[in-house]
């Protein structure tokens, strides 16, 4: 299957790039910088672009099978709006170009999680909301328009993100209520990955995150 990673230099889109490889995937890699994708594979395409420039969207989107992406503020800038504004050039181009699947990440803490929260976890993920609002408010946009979008979209709010290794075993919950506290970027595109594999959450919002505090 060919497959197109956008934000595929960050956190989780490089470790989608190298497990989408080790899965035998045709992986075309979106950055705007080219020579920050350190892999070099047969089956390893990298696109030089901006989520910012539709053009270029559509080129890495043509004749793919899929999309993922992985696009956001890196460094919590505020006002950038790369995930709505990004979002939104791929939607269109995946409309275009007749590619069904996206598999989009998104954050912990979004839609009705405030429901029946622990107090600690209200607390933690007030917090983010108040000091990152502009950035939620940008994250709160994108799945709007992903579910109003036709595709057939899976949305993947992870909880908050470490740089521990893949291990495979994570919590997936379609209730936000039940979002567990963290999980390593490697799990978090393990779970995008599989998704390509399952129709087990087309056009839902699963939260990941890990079930046992032990595991990293």
């Amino acid at each position: 299957m060919k497959i197109a990673i956008f934000g595929a230099t960050g956190g989780v889109g490089g470790r989608a790039v190298e497990q989408a490889l080790e899965r035998g995937y045709e992986v075309t890699a979106f950055a705007r910088e080219p020579s920050a994708v350190k892999i070099a594979h047969e089956r390893l395409t990298v696109v030089k672009g901006d989520c910012f420039d539709a053009d270029s969207v559509e080129r890495a989107v043509a004749g793919q099978a899929a999309v993922v992406s992985c696009i956001g503020s890196r460094n919590y800038v505020p006002g950038d709006r790369v995930a709505s504004v990004g979002t939104q050039n791929i939607i269109d181009a995946m409309r275009r170009q007749a590619v069904a699947r996206l598999i989009a990440l998104s954050s912990v803490g979004l839609g009705t999680w405030r429901e029946n929260a622990l107090f600690v976890d209200l607390f933690v993920r007030s917090a983010f909301h108040l000091f990152y609002r502009e950035i939620v408010a940008d994250l709160e946009l994108m799945e709007e328009e992903i579910k109003a979008s036709g595709l057939d979209w899976t949305i993947v709010r992870p909880s908050f993100l470490t740089n521990g290794p893949r291990t495979g075993v994570y919590h997936v919950a379609t209730d936000t209520r039940d979002a567990r506290p963290y999980i390593s970027r490697a799990d978090v595109a393990d779970f995008m990955i599989g998704c390509l594999e399952s129709p087990d959450y087309v056009r839902q919002i699963p939260s990941i995150g890990y079930k046992i505090l032990g595991i990293y």
